[in-house]
């Protein structure tokens, strides 16, 4: 037991490497110090729950746990204050860097009752199988998530990710998949 009174079971926090129990690498020493306390205090936030693993029984949970540690890296460099287009074209460099496939800016149709009412334009789609949503919130609202369950729904993609660049960094991780979305016939051409 720790001095917060709960059992290290619930504490499963831990400093460390991208798939160990932990969300920040050595890399990142300003989130390690801004967020030390979380080594000893109950997590409160499920947000930050998200982050701490990366379920290997997830869809394209290596890509965002690869994803997550990139944005972590931008962030940490860059901090807080920029346009979303500034973190966009560095989430991009730092993506590419890592040997992924990226594109940004992706439009996508939008129909209704067959016929197409509008596109949306994607923030970044990785390695053709993961939506990101590049956000520069003071924290991640619900009107976020439903923007990235639409365009999920929208498309033949699965996973998002939200990744908001705010005065705390901030990850939301949502799955739509395909045996639950009703495609129409147009939508069978778009590739994503």
């Amino acid at each position: 037991m720790g001095g917060d009174g709960l059992g290290q079971d619930y504490q499963d926090h831990h400093a460390g490497g991208h798939g160990t129990g932990g969300v920040f690498s050595d890399a990142s020493p300003k989130i390690n110090e801004e967020l030390g306390e979380l080594k000893i205090s109950p997590l409160m936030n499920a947000d930050q729950i998200d982050l701490m693993t990366v379920d290997s029984n997830y869809k394209h949970s290596e890509l965002s746990e690869v994803i997550i540690g990139v944005f972590y890296e931008v962030y940490n460099e860059l901090g807080y204050g920029f346009l979303e287009s500034v973190y966009r074209n560095s989430m991009q460099l730092a993506l590419l860097a890592k040997g992924l496939q990226v594109e940004t800016e992706v439009a996508v149709p939008v129909f209704f009752r067959g016929k197409n009412v509008g596109d949306f334009r994607a923030d970044m789609v990785v390695s053709g199988c993961l939506l990101l949503e590049l956000k520069n919130a003071e924290a991640i609202i619900i009107a976020h998530e439903a923007q990235l369950l639409n365009y999920l729904r929208a498309t033949s993609l699965e996973v998002g990710l939200i990744l908001n660049f705010g005065p705390k960094p901030q990850v939301r991780r949502l799955a739509y998949d395909n045996t639950r979305k009703q495609f129409k016939s147009q939508r069978a051409g778009v590739s994503y």
